[in-house]
């Protein structure tokens, strides 16, 4: 493969996020039926390539400060704030409906959510921690393992499967 060249829906994507109508973005994710999720300050919109990447699906949430999102299995994902909250959402086609919040996940900023193994999530924020929790219905509201030892807030995650 030539890294030299674009193909027509590379040019295609990079337009349609340069040009979209919310003008601040924290973070993209590819799901698994090849949508592509964007995070705004309070929305999620879900762009759907089979229909020329327009905004297939927005979802309001009620944290404001959006700033990162996972996806938990094909229907499920979390969302993260930073104001500390996490949200799960159940997203189908052209519908959502928020199935959990938790206000108080961290005590500031989330800055990174990832999916682990096991049916389990992680979250990283500045308040110095990184915290598993429960993907399992009912989802809790407290954590089943944090991580301390930090001296600054923790503001990125990688999963390694292989490494546990």
């Amino acid at each position: 493969m030539n890294s030299d060249k674009i193909n027509a829906n590379d040019i295609r994507i990079v337009r349609t996020f340069k040009e979209l109508y919310r003008k601040v973005v924290y973070s993209l994710l590819m799901l698994y039926d090849n949508r592509i999720a964007s995070v705004g300050y309070s929305i999620i919109d879900i762009y759907d390539p089979k229909h020329n990447y327009r905004v297939d699906l927005s979802i309001e949430a009620n944290c404001d400060g959006l700033l990162t999102l996972a996806q938990i299995d094909y229907h499920t994902i979390i969302s993260c704030t930073t104001e500390g909250c996490i949200q799960i959402w159940y997203i189908s086609k052209h519908s959502y409906k928020l199935l959990f919040t938790n206000f108080t996940a961290h005590t500031s900023w989330i800055t990174k959510v990832t999916t682990l193994s096991s049916n389990r999530y992680a979250t990283s924020s500045f308040d110095t921690s990184i915290k598993i929790w429960s993907s399992e219905t009912p989802y809790a509201s407290t954590p089943f393992q944090i991580l301390n030892g930090h001296k600054d807030g923790v503001t990125s995650l990688v999963y390694y499967k292989e490494k546990e």
